[in-house]
């Protein structure tokens, strides 16, 4: 169950750390980067419009108004801490054409055939409605645009995953917390179902690597995706059950004195005929 409410809270709170902290989410950001770069000699118009879904601190966005400053860039997000952190960025690199709006991915508030290119960073993950959302970006785009875009697959953090179902299940407990992530399959055959015309389509298991399993959860929190180990009803953050997590997943994963994370990044890159 996605809870918007944490989402926007625990983003908004990453904000300032963000940048410092989130290297995989900004690898990815250069291959989308260059992906738009590509696809801008595919017919799209040297004035384009562009849409940021789940814009963050405004990295992306940045760069593509550095390079093509006679377009116009607009990056929202659901996190005003993330906004308010983009436009300070904003302020200082005086970038004219670039602005950054609150609003929720799933509720995205323009005209249809408004954006020549949409892109979307490590953020489709934390929507409730994917196909929706697939939906819109559809209706957005114009004929012969496109859309970019980085997300989970089903075999992310499956590590975690492990040690928090064995900690409950040993503890007979229910209502397990935790994100799902939708298989590579599944997301594929959404976009086509959704009309698109899918040119780029792949899965790169990133693996990060912690000393301990606590520093693993540091980073997940100030990079605001500690909100994965969250439910409507209970967290994991309770002393006792952490503490069986932590060691499950140290004794099952440590080698070589570190501890995995894994992440299955999808990336895609789809064309509305």
């Amino acid at each position: 169950m996605i809870n918007k409410k944490l989402i926007k809270k625990t983003f908004s709170k990453a904000a300032s750390n963000y940048d410092k902290l989130a290297h995989l989410q900004n690898k990815w950001a250069d291959y989308l980067i260059q992906s738009c770069c590509s696809v801008s000699k595919n017919g799209i118009p040297e004035k384009f419009r562009l849409l940021d879904i789940g814009s963050g601190t405004g990295n992306v966005c940045f760069k593509l108004g550095k390079l093509f400053p006679e377009s116009e860039i607009t990056g929202c997000d659901i996190a005003d801490g993330m906004l308010s952190y983009a436009n300070q960025k904003k302020n200082k690199l005086n970038l004219k054409n670039v602005e950054f709006v609150e609003m929720d991915a799933e509720s995205l508030k323009f005209k249809p055939k408004t954006f020549d290119l949409i892109v979307s960073n490590f953020s489709l993950q934390w929507v409730a409605d994917f196909r929706k959302v697939l939906s819109d970006v559809y209706s957005l785009l114009k004929n012969k645009a496109y859309f970019c875009f980085t997300t989970l697959g089903s075999k992310t953090l499956l590590e975690l995953r492990y040690s928090v179902n064995t900690v409950y299940k040993n503890n007979n407990r229910e209502n397990i917390p935790g994100t799902s992530y939708y298989t590579i399959t599944e997301i594929r055959d959404m976009l086509v179902k959704s009309k698109f015309k899918v040119n780029i389509f792949k899965s790169k298991l990133d693996v990060l690597q912690f000393s301990q399993v606590m520093d693993f959860f540091k980073w997940m929190k100030y990079t605001g995706a500690i909100n994965i180990l969250e439910n409507r009803s209970e967290s994991i953050a309770k002393r006792k059950i952490l503490s069986e997590i932590i060691s499950i997943y140290d004794k099952t994963y440590r080698e070589n004195r570190v501890i995995p994370a894994t992440f299955e990044v999808v990336f895609c890159v789809a064309a509305k005929n």
